[in-house]
């Protein structure tokens, strides 16, 4: 439990430590849906599911912003603004995502496999991404784009259906010119 507290500060401090922030809460959603999966089955952990759903639902009913319990979050989610954000089952987020507003990241008619979505990317508003696809490390998606397809590490894709237009180094600086991941020089360590 202290993990999670510490996690849930980290977090405050992410979103600028305002807690009147949308996206803290939609973190802290994510958050306890984990720890209520990784404890055993007992009375704490129906505990913590039901305080996950009913934080969960006051947030939709507040925001329109639907997080499956079983989301996979990696450390330094941020939602930049969650107001209508839908994020389905089994789908899995890295460390460092950054998603905006209007953003949908489900399973798709076709299969019942969820998107993977790779360390330090960065979801536009409104995109969507559907299906058994996977999101490489460093990429950037593009606003209102439709990503149905693998996205490679490093890339920055927009459109309907989405297509690379950039390789590299994107607007954040976070992928070298040979594809790994690293931190802009210039940034401050967190």
């Amino acid at each position: 439990m202290h993990q999670v507290i510490r996690r849930f500060r980290h977090n405050v401090g992410r979103h600028r430590g305002q807690l009147r922030e949308w996206g803290i809460w939609a973190v802290a959603v994510c958050r306890l849906g984990s720890y209520a999966q990784k404890l055993p089955p007992g009375p704490l952990q129906q505990t913590v599911r039901a305080a996950q759903r009913s934080l969960s639902l006051a947030f939709r009913l507040a925001t329109r912003t639907s997080l499956a319990t079983d989301i996979k979050v990696g450390n330094g989610l941020v939602f930049v603004h969650a107001l209508n954000v839908t994020i389905g089952p089994g789908v899995v987020l890295g460390d460092r995502v950054e998603v905006m507003q209007d953003v949908t990241i489900a399973a798709s008619y076709e299969s019942t496999q969820a998107p993977k979505i790779g360390n330090d990317v960065f979801i536009g508003a409104g995109a969507t991404i559907l299906g058994a696809v996977s999101v490489g490390d460093g990429a950037a998606i593009g606003a209102n784009s439709l990503v149905v397809s693998d996205v490679p590490a490093g890339a920055f894709v927009i459109g309907v259906p989405a297509k690379t237009i950039r390789w590299g180094a994107w607007a954040r600086g976070k992928v070298g010119a040979s594809g790994e991941v690293h931190a802009p020089a210039s940034a401050s360590p967190a």
